[in-house]
């Protein structure tokens, strides 16, 4: 997986890495971190392999995808196994 991008909110960091090679999956790769310690991971299907980089449209999701759990995410000293539930409930509804 190679980084596509990253950026920090709420104190957290989130890193998006997509697919190098088939064996990966089409599929964002998305990490939750907190002090550059890993606290959730999840993953975005694309619609299309990203030859040349992701399709707009991909990123698009992607970025929807995000901002719905942004706007889930408690102080991240808070963040637990009901957090991440809620993360993937999310992304199952979104992507």
């Amino acid at each position: 997986m190679r980084l596509f991008g990253n950026f920090e909110e709420k104190g957290y960091r989130f890193r998006a890495f997509i697919p190098e090679a088939e064996s990966e999956g089409i599929a964002f790769r998305v990490e939750i971190l907190h002090a550059d310690k890993p606290l959730h991971e999840f993953r975005v299907p694309m619609v299309y392999e990203p030859r040349f980089g992701p399709d707009v449209g991909d990123v698009r999701t992607l970025e929807a995808v995000t901002a719905a759990i942004l706007g889930v995410l408690p102080a991240p000293e808070k963040f637990g196994q009901e957090v991440a539930k809620r993360i993937d409930a999310t992304v199952a509804e979104l992507s």
